[in-house]
């Protein structure tokens, strides 16, 4: 079983992502496309939803970091009165990474999962939703 590095991998991508996903609709569409365009081995089962993929496994796999500590999980106040999700890698995760980065069989993997997400954190929540509603159009 590989989900103790679906955990990492996740970590990574907060990482790539300056420490700071705003938004679970974002994260999770970052990983789906991780996982389609740029080959990441996450083990997540994606389904069409109203808002694009969606992965019960990866929303787990967001509850068992923040409950490890490894994650912390904020709601922040947005205008008119509505609030957003942020997601921020804790110092605990940071070690976590530091740790994982050693091991050779994995530490390309989490190079590549901070530079995919590094060039696609410039893409608005809005173009991501739009471009996974897309392809799972094409795929399905």
């Amino acid at each position: 079983m590989k989900e103790p590095h679906n955990l990492v991998f996740l970590l990574a991508a907060l990482r790539g992502h300056d420490g700071c996903i705003k938004g679970r609709v974002r994260f999770e569409k970052l990983v789906f496309l991780l996982i389609r365009d740029h080959n990441i081995p996450f083990e997540y089962r994606f389904v069409p939803y109203t808002y694009g993929p969606y992965s019960d496994k990866f929303v787990d796999h967001i509850a068992l970091l923040i409950s490890m500590g490894f994650v912390i999980e904020e709601l922040q106040p947005e205008e008119n009165y509505i609030s957003e999700l942020v997601y921020r890698i804790t110092e605990r995760g940071e070690g976590l990474i530091k740790n994982a980065i050693k091991k050779e069989s994995i530490n390309g993997k989490i190079d590549k999962i901070m530079d995919a997400i590094k060039a696609m954190s410039k893409e608005e929540t809005q173009e991501l939703v739009d471009r996974t509603i897309d392809i799972m159009k094409v795929e399905n």
